[in-house]
């Protein structure tokens, strides 16, 4: 019904340059295209992806790990970002791997950060807000998108197109002095689009002056980078506002997160709750720390 329409709808959505498949998964997956991409430019694409999207059933279990790593077979162009909207309850009941810290860790690890998840769910009850989320996090998506139902599932997806379609560098990453020991969150950032701002935080001590970083990334198969010397004090330099302290502490929370699920280390731990303590911010999904 509703999702159905929704889907037929990102499909009509599509640029003529662009490429896509679509896959269906419960117990078992299917691919609209079955060799990989489809043009959406090209004669019937759009007509036979609906066709397929009209034989969606729900019904089954569901084996979530076997579907995403599935994404990670088709084959890939260093020319374009591989990007995954996963729209799902996100309950996963069946499959060779079912538990979320396994499915998160073994996805992440073979994706390598080549594709960014943008993970969809209709808010019900059932939903693993913590699968999604981390799958999103880890793969270059930030945290999932909680909807309140299905109706919003079309606007959801079409912001994520709206703000990927211009791509400008992949694989970015910054490393910054070590004479500024800034401490920088998010670790895991986004591609950067040209029409979405890409924002990282980060906190030095007070008698740091300016802090150096370089930024690489990759573009159409090349790599490059740039420095940037960024001043914190004297007449030019105007003053953040408070907001900025408690993002940098959010990201920081996540990364903090992340790493714990690894490790489940109590230093890792205590650090959560001194710092949401600190900066006033919710620790995620705390009833997983022990």
């Amino acid at each position: 019904g509703i999702v159905r329409e929704n889907l037929k709808s990102l499909v009509g959505a599509l640029q003529p340059s662009d490429r896509f498949n679509i896959m269906a998964f419960n117990d078992e997956s299917s691919l609209c295209f079955q060799h990989g991409w489809m043009s959406a430019g090209e004669q019937g694409a759009k007509v036979m992806a609906d066709q397929f999207i009209n034989g969606i059933q729900a019904r089954g279990n569901t084996d979530i790990y076997r579907a995403i790593e599935e994404i990670l077979d088709l084959p890939t162009d260093p020319n374009r970002v591989l990007l995954v909207i996963l729209l799902t309850d996100g309950s996963t009941t069946k499959g060779e791997i079912t538990q979320d810290t396994e499915i998160i860790s073994a996805f992440s690890q073979m994706n390598g950060g080549n594709a960014s998840v943008f993970s969809i769910s209709p808010g019900r009850k059932g939903n693993n807000d913590y699968l999604l989320s981390m799958l999103s996090f880890l793969n270059r998506g930030g945290p999932a998108t909680m909807v309140k139902d299905r109706f919003e599932t079309k606007s959801a997806a079409m912001n994520v197109f709206s703000s990927t379609s211009r791509p400008v560098l992949t694989d970015v990453s910054f490393v910054f002095d070590s004479f500024s020991a800034a401490e920088v969150a998010p670790h895991n950032t986004p591609h950067l689009y040209l029409d979405t701002p890409l924002y990282i935080f980060g906190r030095v001590k007070k008698d740091v002056e300016s802090v150096t970083f370089q930024a690489k990334g990759k573009s159409y198969g090349k790599d490059y980078d740039m420095i940037f010397e960024l001043p914190l004090e004297g007449p030019d330099v105007k003053k953040g506002e408070s907001i900025i302290r408690k993002e940098w502490a959010r990201a920081r929370m996540f990364d903090l997160f992340a790493e714990y699920e690894k490790t489940k280390s109590s230093i890792l731990a205590l650090e959560m709750k001194d710092l949401s303590k600190e900066y006033d911010v919710t620790i995620p999904f705390e009833e997983r720390i022990k």
